[in-house]
């Protein structure tokens, strides 16, 4: 999906939440929907191929996900060697085209429990 593609998306989703709220639907179902929007269009960088069986047999070990375990070394290694950009990121937000959402220092390992 090209940018224009995807405003366009989010701008009918908003109307389409207008329009629920005001017959009394519940907007759940389309926050689910700009959730996936958002996932689908946020880029994914690649894990190295030689990488990936060393993390597998990790997570095998350690008896979780392979996506815990990436984000937990991840997030390690940022709060170790970056604090201060983190810091100095949260106190900004980022702005994701609905105003400033702060990044919380486990966000990465909810829902991989």
């Amino acid at each position: 999906m090209d940018s224009l593609q995807i405003k366009r998306w989010f701008r009918a989703l908003e109307i389409a939440q207008i329009l629920f709220e005001d017959q009394g639907y519940h907007g759940k179902f389309l926050n689910q929907i700009e959730e996936f929007i958002r996932r689908k269009t946020m880029y994914s960088p690649k894990i190295s191929e030689e990488l990936v069986p060393v993390l597998f047999r990790l997570a095998l070990a350690k008896k979780i996900p392979m996506t815990k375990l990436v984000n937990r070394i991840i997030q390690e290694y940022l709060e170790k060697n970056h604090a201060a950009e983190l810091n100095q990121i949260n106190e900004k937000g980022v702005n994701y085209g609905r105003g400033q959402v702060p990044i919380r220092a486990n966000s990465y390992d909810q829902g991989s429990k």
